[in-house]
């Protein structure tokens, strides 16, 4: 195992304990802050740290490389959490609502936990784009349908596997731009009606974000989901969960899952299908709203002890 790892990173070092109690030999590779090209070439975008499993895929969630570790012969974390190590913060800061609920669940204190959302400022070239779709989607002109990001199952990947056979044959094109992390079954590998790019830069997305007519985002748990905010700032309407940061609102700029699941998955993909006027209004409502610009979310931080 490889780890990509800036050198003083908190996050890095819970990775590093890990390997150390578990007394296993893991390649610590010292990434400079400058160097963004090591990151994206290997997963397609800026991050750490990065682990390189022994299959040779990457993994970058700490937490899943802290399990993926200890699962390595007999676990050594185990016992009850210390929820007691909350009690030590004057403020708990999350992202979204999901993550609030998620912390009040484990006993946390609601009043000690304050939501200051991620922030995002849109490109010259997004904020001047125009977004134009046609009068209906043909095998010619199909429906382009973007997931960009970690392609695995908790972001969604399995139901959205499953819904794209139910679509097969209909004027739909699925483009999965990102590192994958699971096995992909041949029929879709192979399918034409599928592209795997892979990673690319940041950089490198804006030309997907362009050229989609929907972006989706069907994730089982995310803190907030910053790629929300990239394909708003596109113009692009957004299919997702609730289970992530708060920025769709249900039919106006994007489309809410009632269940996660390929039946949710097919029914939503395919009124997009059939009705390129409802993207068309959904696509004018779709942008970077106020509250998630930098002087908005950075006024959010001045106030998170009031």
């Amino acid at each position: 195992m490889k780890l990509l790892m800036f050198e003083h990173c908190s996050i890095c070092f819970r990775v590093r304990m890990t390997a150390a109690l578990k007394k296993m030999h893991l390649q610590e590779v010292i990434v400079q802050d400058d160097d963004t090209e090591a990151m994206t070439q290997l997963v397609g975008k800026r991050v750490i740290p990065i682990l390189v499993m022994d299959c040779g895929k990457p993994m970058l969630e700490s937490m899943d490389m802290v399990k993926y570790i200890d699962s390595k012969s007999t676990p050594i974390l185990v016992g009850p959490e210390r929820a007691g190590i909350a009690a030590l913060a004057d403020r708990i800061v999350v992202n979204s609502m999901w993550s609030h609920a998620a912390l009040v669940a484990q006993g946390v204190s609601a009043a000690r936990i304050k939501v200051v959302p991620l922030a995002y400022e849109p490109s010259q070239a997004a904020s001047t784009f125009r977004r134009t779709y046609p009068t209906a989607f043909t095998r010619s002109r199909p429906l382009r349908a973007l997931f960009l990001g970690q392609i695995n199952l908790r972001k969604g990947a399995g139901p959205l596997l499953e819904a794209m056979r139910s679509l097969r044959g209909e004027p739909v094109e699925f483009v999965f731009v990102g590192p994958l992390q699971i096995s992909i079954p041949r029929d879709l590998r192979d399918d034409p009606q599928v592209r795997w790019i892979g990673p690319v830069s940041r950089e490198g997305t804006s030309q997907f974000y362009r050229d989609a007519d929907v972006f989706l985002f069907p994730t089982f748990s995310d803190g907030f989901g910053l790629t929300q905010l990239e394909a708003q700032a596109w113009k692009l309407p957004v299919i997702t969960t609730k289970f992530c940061g708060d920025v769709v609102e249900d039919e106006k700029n994007g489309m809410l899952l009632s269940e996660l699941n390929p039946c949710a998955m097919t029914t939503t993909i395919r009124q997009c299908l059939r009705d390129p006027l409802l993207l068309h209004k959904l696509s004018a409502n779709s942008e970077v709203a106020e509250r998630f610009r930098l002087a908005h979310v950075g006024e959010r931080w001045l106030h998170i002890f009031e």
